[in-house]
């Protein structure tokens, strides 16, 4: 449906993840990418990111870098592939990876304790700070400075 409208010169429909990047056909009948695309010199492939391939693609090349990040596949897979929205295709790959699961950093949380059975011993070193802070509140305050 869509290179029949694009071979046909008609208008892509505005639901068409493809339309922002103008695509058009030449005279081989290849389709083009307009705007920068249209000016690079680095001849890469088009992939959708939620089709098989690009998924068994993404897949192969994180387990070839040994489990690699979000931000290192993007950058293996840009050099020979240009995936439509692949940030998201790739953070939900890593996300659901089993072995970046288990070195993913885990937040550690401090547990507060109970201090029911300090109360009584609490209460007296807090009075004993407060009443030593007034004693030293108000030798500062007899002194004179020289």
């Amino acid at each position: 449906m869509k290179v029949t409208c694009l071979q046909e010169n008609n208008p892509l429909l505005a639901k068409i993840k493809l339309i922002q990047l103008h695509p058009f056909i030449d005279k081989p009948g290849t389709i083009i990418l307009g705007g920068r695309l249209q000016h690079s010199t680095v001849n890469v492939g088009l992939l959708y990111n939620h089709s098989r391939f690009t998924k068994l693609l993404m897949q192969q090349e994180h387990t070839n870098e040994l489990s690699a990040g979000p931000h290192l596949l993007h950058i293996i897979l840009q050099q020979q592939f240009w995936v439509i929205w692949a940030r998201n295709a790739i953070c939900s790959l890593v996300y659901k990876c089993v072995i970046c699961y288990c070195h993913r950093k885990q937040m550690n949380y401090q547990q507060m304790t109970d201090f029911q059975h300090l109360k009584p011993f609490l209460e007296w070193i807090i009075l004993a700070l407060s009443t030593s802070y007034q004693c030293w509140e108000g030798v500062i305050k007899s002194s004179k400075v020289i």
